[in-house]
């Protein structure tokens, strides 16, 4: 493949819904190789982190009622919500200081929105 068949690959891969890894390799394999080629590489991204998170599945099955997994399982809590807020702070933090300043506009629009999803319970649509 060429460098300018590769980022119109990346390009249709950025435009369709999905991940970008799995499109990417449904697109090369649909060039290389046709249709058997697109479901073979995307069947080989997706069998290891499917197979990863059916191994976890199982095992936090079996593990119910266990109470050393449990009580593990308790203690991540907090740093699964840690971790959330430190992705916030690191994409939310540019919107609200830049060049040192303050952007009260901002600022004041994600403490709003923040309240009112926690207040009324809202939540991202599923769909």
């Amino acid at each position: 493949m060429t460098a300018d068949e590769v980022l119109d690959i990346a390009a249709i891969a950025e435009m369709t819904p999905g991940s970008l890894g799995l499109n990417c390799a449904t697109f090369v394999g649909l060039k290389t190789a046709g249709a058997a080629g697109a479901v073979s590489a995307s069947a080989g991204v997706m069998v290891p982190s499917l197979t990863l998170c059916l191994a976890a599945a199982v095992f936090i099955e079996r593990m119910k009622g266990n109470r050393t997994v449990e009580s593990i399982l308790k203690g991540i809590r907090p740093v699964c919500v840690g971790m959330l807020f430190a992705a916030a702070w690191t994409m939310g933090s540019p919107l609200v200081f830049e060049g040192g300043l303050v952007m009260w506009n901002q600022a004041a629009l994600m403490a709003v929105v923040g309240f009112l999803m926690f207040r009324y319970r809202l939540s991202v649509g599923k769909t």
